[in-house]
């Protein structure tokens, strides 16, 4: 860890996130807190050398690497809310929650996601068979198969929380499988035969029962129900040509995140867009629906005032949670809006776009 971080020191021209307070990208907490733990790890194994055993060593490094992430919090106190501190209001509301990475593993039983509901049954049994060589390591005083173990175990039970860490859990739960085999053959040779044949009835039914898991086909899904907000958000004109942004010359354009995404890759370059869907765009994406959920025009024409253009893809009219965008409703149906005006596109396309007259 020491050396890490002396490595990021060591260099001429750092990155700019080096400088950084950021808690979603290698920055200084970051840096500091390599430091300092390494530091703790390297004065207690100094300090203590063998005279001790884990349990106290263990209480040390505990106790001191406490203080240390009590110094980073301290210093970096917004470090504490993770690093989604920005997404807040209609943009968590009407975005973040609504994205199935983001939530909890009840969206595999939800969703019938029978591949990833057995990868988390086959992980929790790996880490249950495991445990006893864990055990055992503690007592003879190595800690690095338990550390290793702790990992997976928090890595797993973080999954249950939010699934986007179900691929960093398929990582590292796996390499505990020879230990979980050892640990079954182990107990199988220790086992009476009534009882060998006992667990291997229970072994054949439970293998049998994931084995249903993973190949009982997935049923129909039902037609998702999207509203207002969704069409607004996530669609993304991608199959509908930018010609008519790319006439349109260096300019700032207020984009919802999947279109402002579309732009980005596929437009002409010569603009920049409010948001893409990036946890870091979340204050943008929340000026996007404030400006659309807000009937107050002056609030509006402050929302728009940083842009040149106002872009859009056509949505269905009557949707779901549309009362709560009074805008758009105004802009489908091509009624007049004080400060927008709408450019005609050169051919016909699902992309509406206005340009912002600003008052002067």
């Amino acid at each position: 860890m020491l050396g890490h971080a002396a490595n990021f020191n060591a260099r001429p021209n750092p990155t700019p996130h080096y400088w950084a307070m950021s808690a979603d990208a290698f920055s200084m907490p970051y840096i500091q807190a390599l430091s300092g733990f390494g530091l703790v790890s390297v004065l207690v194994s100094i300090g203590l050398g063998e005279r001790y055993n884990w349990t106290v060593r263990g209480i040390l490094l505990l106790f001191l690497g406490a203080a240390v992430l009590t110094c980073i919090l301290l210093q970096y106190p917004l470090t504490a809310s993770g690093p989604f501190s920005m997404i807040t209001g209609p943009s968590r509301l009407y975005w973040f929650d609504r994205i199935q990475q983001e939530m909890s593993s009840l969206q595999f039983f939800r969703s019938h996601d029978h591949i990833a509901i057995a990868l988390l049954a086959t992980m929790s049994l790996m880490l249950v068979f495991a445990a006893p060589s864990a055990r055992r390591y503690i007592s003879e005083g190595r800690p690095q198969l338990p550390i290793i173990y702790l990992l997976a175990c928090g890595l797993l039970l973080v999954v249950f929380l939010s699934n986007r860490f179900l691929r960093i859990s398929v990582g590292v739960v796996p390499l505990l499988m020879p230990l979980a085999i050892r640990e079954l053959v182990l107990g199988w040779r220790s086992l009476s035969e009534n009882g060998s044949k006992v667990l291997a009835v229970i072994g054949c039914f439970a293998s049998l029962l994931l084995a249903l898991i993973v190949l009982t086909p997935k049923r129909p899904e039902a037609r998702e129900n999207y509203d207002a907000f969704d069409y607004l958000l996530w669609n993304s004109c991608e199959h509908d040509d930018l010609t008519t942004i790319s006439l349109l010359g260096r300019s700032k354009i207020m984009t919802p995140p999947a279109l402002g995404l579309h732009i980005i890759v596929n437009g002409p370059g010569n603009v920049s867009v409010s948001s893409i869907p990036f946890h870091r765009a979340a204050p943008a994406i929340r000026r996007f629906l404030r400006t659309f959920m807000t009937s107050d025009g002056s609030e509006q024409t402050e929302l728009l005032a940083d842009f040149d253009y106002l872009a859009i893809c056509r949505t269905p009219m009557g949707l779901p949670g549309e009362g709560q965008l009074p805008l758009l409703p105004r802009l489908l149906a091509g009624e007049e809006v004080e400060g927008l005006e709408p450019i005609s596109p050169a051919r016909p396309t699902d992309l509406m776009l206005f340009r912002i007259n600003r008052p002067y």
